[in-house]
């Protein structure tokens, strides 16, 4: 990253949300160090984001759909990642509170190897599972699988929340990753997905 190399934060997310005492409202949220868990669990939607899509021309087309505007999001994340860095310094508060070794150590450091601090807001923890999140949808509630998009969306809110109460981000990180995921979904994931299925119905007609 060019932000930390140049030492440089444009600005502090968390002076956004400040206490009638003068408190940063980041500084109020606990650190619950087990909720590491359930950050991990962004990898369950990357898994499960392919198989969930139908096994057909339009199940196809739409899972590169979602795939593409899942990476159109992270690069205008990348953008704002280098030039309007903020650093995430929050993790003094999570190394504090584990003062002696916990089971939760080696997850903690490799999240800290693999997501700088400067990769602040949006989150793409948020924004990427959101996308990921709507596709499944998608899919699951074409085959009846209500129970399941339910539970879904209950786990991609405990993720966001894990956001905070690991210290990975800030309360603005997690609230810009979703209008970031919202306004990817509105302007061009939802159009897109729109597009593939007319095409779908028209290539199953001529094939009919």
């Amino acid at each position: 990253m060019i932000a930390p190399s140049w030492a440089i934060a444009h600005w502090d997310p968390k002076t956004l949300f400040t206490l009638e005492n003068g408190t940063y409202l980041d500084h109020t949220i606990p650190f619950v160090d087990w909720s590491i868990l359930i950050y991990y669990t962004i990898f369950a939607f990357y898994v499960v984001l392919p198989f969930s899509a139908p096994k057909t021309d339009v199940g196809r087309r739409e899972l590169l759909v979602a795939v593409q505007f899942i990476a159109i999001s992270s690069w205008l994340a990348y953008l704002i990642f280098l030039f309007l860095p903020a650093e995430v310094d929050l993790r003094n508060q999570a190394q504090a509170a584990q003062a002696t070794p916990s089971w939760t150590d080696p997850l903690y450091g490799w999240f800290y190897w693999l997501d700088r601090p400067y990769n602040a807001w949006p989150s793409l923890h948020v924004t990427q599972t959101f996308l990921a999140a709507i596709a499944i949808s998608r899919w699951w509630k074409a085959r009846g699988l209500h129970l399941r998009i339910v539970v879904m969306w209950i786990l991609w809110v405990a993720l966001t929340i894990s956001t905070l109460t690991t210290k990975q981000h800030f309360l603005w990180d997690a609230l810009s990753g979703l209008v970031l995921g919202l306004l990817t979904w509105w302007f061009g994931f939802r159009l897109a997905m729109r597009t593939q299925n007319i095409f779908g119905n028209r290539n199953a007609s001529v094939q009919t």
